[in-house]
């Protein structure tokens, strides 16, 4: 195999996928990284009128070697943590004396 050709084969590919995991219904395409494919997620969610503080219901895929696809960040994850319903500030209990 020539060295164009595995270097092909080897090119990581990525895509959107909707809250069920099939392909993204309208940011259907395949990206060259993570970034130009959450960068469009991102775009996409804050043009349609929501804000940035909410969670996306938009999850990223990687192609692996075999062709198939393996979830990178799923749906509503950001940063490595799931983000499925808004922040709040912890509470501290106070212990009585």
């Amino acid at each position: 195999m020539s060295a164009g050709l595995l270097n092909l084969h080897s090119q990581r590919l990525y895509r959107l996928t909707s809250l069920n995991g099939d392909p993204h219904p309208v940011l259907d395409d395949v990206y060259d990284s993570f970034d130009s494919a959450w960068s469009d997620a991102s775009s996409w969610w804050l043009n349609h009128g929501h804000t940035e503080q909410e969670p996306i219901p938009i999850g990223v895929e990687v192609s692996t070697r075999s062709g198939s696809w393996r979830t990178l960040q799923y749906p509503c994850q950001q940063e490595g943590r799931a983000v499925l319903f808004p922040q709040q500030a912890i509470r501290n209990k106070r212990h009585r004396a």
